[in-house]
């Protein structure tokens, strides 16, 4: 029974392994992506933005300083806090979602930070991703008349559009020169490096290994055993 058992969970160990080398290839590719110098001057199309993770921009345009956006439980160093998503106007397009950073929640989280939002044409340097699934928001944010600025729980150009009565682009700007004094631009691109995930591959090969030789082991043993009676 327990070689039974083992027999069946070769495969799977096998499956784990091959399973994290996939993932460390695509945090591979997800931070080639984030490296890349190619520079566009215009948000890019569709082709271009779903062919790469990321797209360095360098973009010209005014914010919306009136309404803004705080994207609740984003941790940093073990501390809460909200990152202050922005309406960025570029010269051509609708609103466009600029992550001005991270900032730290009071120890009372019904006060929200304020953010004095920069005034008159700016440049936004930082990278583009499009937003490719349906998230959920604060029930809140259906309330046609708030206070801003408003806090949700992730990301939905939709809902957000219906909001602001104006469309948004299913995209985020995560900038990389700062706009704002004491805003954290230290972007976490991904949770766990490729060499981790290569780390973790060679543990379930390793147990794979070890469990085949384990079964090679144990049926040698049977057949001594058969040859004996």
């Amino acid at each position: 029974m327990l070689m039974l058992a083992a027999v069946l969970l070769l495969p799977g160990l096998v499956a784990l392994g091959f399973w994290q080398l996939d993932r460390a290839d695509q945090k591979e590719r997800l931070l080639q992506s984030w490296s890349a110098t190619q520079l566009y001057k215009t948000i890019p199309d569709e082709m271009a933005i779903s062919g790469q993770q990321f797209i360095a921009v360098d973009l010209e345009g005014f914010f919306d300083r009136e309404r803004y956006f705080l994207l609740d439980n984003r941790v940093r160093n073990g501390m809460a806090g909200y990152e202050v998503i922005a309406l960025f106007y570029p010269r051509n397009g609708s609103a466009l979602l600029v992550n001005l950073g991270w900032i730290e929640a009071d120890y009372d989280r019904r006060i929200l930070p304020k953010v004095l939002l920069p005034s008159g044409t700016q440049k936004v340097v930082g990278k583009l991703k499009g937003i490719n699934h349906a998230f959920v928001l604060d029930e809140d944010l259906a309330i046609t008349e708030r206070q801003w600025p408003s806090l949700i729980q992730s990301l939905d150009t939709e809902r957000m559009g219906d909001l602001l009565q104006e469309p948004v682009l299913p995209l985020e700007l995560k900038i990389k020169q700062p706009l704002i004094s004491g805003l954290d631009l230290n972007w976490p691109v991904v949770s766990m490096s490729p060499e981790k995930h290569l780390g973790y591959a060679v543990q379930w090969f390793a147990m794979a290994l070890v469990l085949s030789g384990l079964l090679l082991w144990s049926w040698k043993l049977i057949q001594r055993e058969s040859r004996h009676e």
